[in-house]
């Protein structure tokens, strides 16, 4: 008996977020090796791949290798911590024999029924137990059999099975979408494919076919090593009058895989609006994987509009000096140029004089002595500084 699904199914691959998910299309042609013993196998439709054993213990097994595309010819897989592996089969029971599949562990051969096994990882086997027809069993190290409550009957219905890898000895084996979950310790390790079987498949009404189909896929789970990307909003460099309030516009971060991560931003805010100054704003922000983003700064600038003057042309010169007063060196910033500055003491003598022909001017007070000085800009506007 053949029951045929009409779809359309192809071999793809998908990059979702950090995994790339591998479909493994069920043709009979994508099978590396095959069994029969009075049974057999063929292609359903455009998209599932058949098996059937009528009574008498007839025999099918179906050997496939784990690879990159999911069809022979691809470079060879072997199965990583984090890696899954789904695959569905619509079934009724095989109340004098089994329905399963098993991942394998490199089998030394895939010649015979007993080879479905061979050095098997993990089995998912529905026994029909002399008809008594038992439910799904998971079968681990030394032959640990956990038994689901989920079982086959005379009618038609999909299994799904997916197995994660959760370290290099222990599985994770979902039933039909997390209906039950089992956690096993494997029976062998590094796992390099699979096998599917079937033997009498007469179900206690009727010889029944089998059908694995869709969702077949192995996913790739990929580390995640891309940083993510802190963007600030608002302006830089911002100025404010010393005095006022500063609030910061903040900064917005995303991520490949984790998506929008804006409420795990550090801020860093030294601004002191009550000090004339230059202040660094910092962001700072890692994803869940530990990938620390670029650092992102915002300059502030605390001005005071008080120290302005009109110089030669007649127009005003704004200047910022900070920190004043300073132990080791003022920053001078201006709306124009800097010429030439002077530095005088309070009895009138010249202890520096520096040239600049720019608009942010850096002067040294390392070695100067304790007191209030007197600045000339440009010739035209003279302030107070004072070295602690």
């Amino acid at each position: 008996m053949r029951r045929i699904y009409i779809l359309v199914f192809m071999a793809s691959t998908l990059v979702i977020g950090a995994q790339t998910t591998v479909n493994y299309p069920q043709r009979v042609a994508n099978y590396d090796a095959t069994f029969t013993d009075g049974g057999g196998n063929f292609d359903d439709g455009s998209e599932n791949f058949g098996m059937w054993a009528n009574y008498d213990a007839k025999q099918s097994v179906a050997f496939r290798n784990f690879t990159e595309s999911g069809v022979p010819g691809g470079t060879a897989t072997t199965m990583a911590v984090g890696d899954s592996f789904t695959i569905t089969v619509s079934a009724t029971q095989a109340s004098y024999g089994v329905i399963g599949l098993a991942l394998l562990s490199s089998p030394s051969a895939t010649a015979s029924w007993a080879d479905r096994i061979n050095n098997y990882a993990v089995q998912v086997n529905l026994n029909g137990n002399d008809g008594n027809n038992d439910p799904w069993e998971v079968v681990s190290t030394a032959g640990t059999i956990n038994t689901s409550s989920i079982g086959g009957s005379t009618s038609y219905a999909d299994f799904v099975f997916k197995f994660t890898l959760n370290t290099a000895t222990t599985m994770n084996v979902s039933i039909n979408n997390d209906t039950e979950v089992f956690d096993v310790t494997l029976n062998n390790s590094n796992i390099t494919g699979y096998s599917i079987y079937i033997s009498d498949d007469w179900n206690g009404v009727a010889n029944s076919n089998i059908f694995w189909k869709p969702t077949t896929e192995y996913v790739y789970a990929t580390s995640d090593t891309e940083i993510p990307v802190i963007t600030y909003l608002g302006n830089d460099p911002v100025s404010i009058e010393v005095g006022e309030t500063y609030a910061d516009a903040g900064a917005t971060a995303s991520d490949n895989v984790d998506g929008d991560i804006t409420t795990s931003i550090v801020v860093v805010n030294p601004v002191n609006t009550a000090t004339v100054g230059e202040y660094t704003v910092t962001y700072n922000v890692s994803d869940a994987a530990g990938n620390a983003a670029v650092q992102v700064t915002r300059t502030v600038i605390v001005e005071d509009s008080s120290l302005s003057s009109i110089d030669g042309d007649n127009e005003t010169l704004k200047v910022i000096m900070y920190p004043n007063p300073t132990a080791s060196k003022w920053t001078i910033e201006s709306s124009r140029v800097i010429n030439n500055l002077t530095l005088f003491n309070l009895l009138g003598q010249k202890v520096l004089e520096q040239t600049a022909y720019e608009m942010k001017v850096t002067i040294d007070a390392s070695d100067l002595k304790t007191g209030v000085y007197m600045l000339n800009i440009n010739n035209t506007t003279m302030k107070r500084v004072i070295k602690k």
